[in-house]
């Protein structure tokens, strides 16, 4: 659901001589960060460095689940997806998606999700994910939306769109 995976090397001399990364915290707009990876192949080790663009709940492309995502302008290409995003020596994310519609605009799971992910992950014997309310919103971004719902200009919102009729906010 949050495009991640645990995976367990059975060779202890893997992680011999590894130094661990430590988890860091969300990085701001406009903070610079490098992004690691074998992007595209390669024997070498490739390191970008970007500038966080945009913070924002977003769609994931694999589960389609809303979710926190970091935009940032460093190249994520494939070969990238899953190496660490970089801040002052911290992991604030993993590179997961890139965007063939713009140039420059790549996509981190943000430390946020990692940190859910990964509690939730070591510490229940079954996964539980995130949790989903079942509905849809539209964004009340139109000024004329916003005036047919009875909204004044300063105030913003969401409409609800649509509710499952399975999901615990149905009523009928």
């Amino acid at each position: 659901d949050c495009d991640l995976a645990l995976l367990q090397v059975n060779d202890p001399r893997f992680l011999q001589e590894a130094e661990p990364l430590m988890i860091g915290e969300l990085p701001r707009q406009g903070d610079s960060l490098d992004v690691v990876g074998f992007p595209m192949g390669g024997e070498e080790i490739c390191q970008t460095r970007g500038i966080v663009s945009r913070i924002e709940v977003s769609t994931y492309a694999h589960s389609g689940l809303d979710l926190l995502e970091v935009q940032v302008d460093a190249a994520i290409n494939p070969g990238n997806s899953g190496g660490p995003a970089l801040y002052n020596g911290k992991v604030v994310g993993v590179a997961f998606q890139g965007c063939d519609a713009g140039q420059n605009i790549g996509y981190i799971i943000p430390e946020v999700i990692l940190r859910h992910f990964l509690e939730d992950a070591l510490t229940n014997p079954n996964y539980l994910g995130f949790p989903s309310l079942s509905f849809s919103v539209q964004n009340m971004e139109n000024k004329n939306l916003r005036q047919h719902c009875g909204l004044s200009d300063e105030q913003t919102g969401v409409l609800v769109t649509k509710v499952d009729k399975y999901s615990s906010c149905y009523n009928q």
